[in-house]
């Protein structure tokens, strides 16, 4: 018998979400995501620090 220790980000139970379907899980994934490009985006333009490079938000001319 083991035990596994995880962190907030990794392994815990707290913050996880349960979704009944693939695609509810999938949808709210991709959602997720998306408004972390534009966080960055935003941040990019306004020449705050970003969570790190990416081509989705390195490129402010869009």
């Amino acid at each position: 018998m083991g035990i596994k220790y995880g962190t907030m980000d990794r392994g815990s139970f707290n913050g996880k979400h349960v979704y009944n379907t693939f695609q509810e899980a999938k949808t709210k994934f991709l959602d997720f995501l998306a408004d972390i490009v534009i966080i960055n985006r935003y941040y990019a333009k306004e020449g705050m620090p970003v969570n790190y490079l990416s081509p989705l938000w390195d490129d402010t001319t869009e």
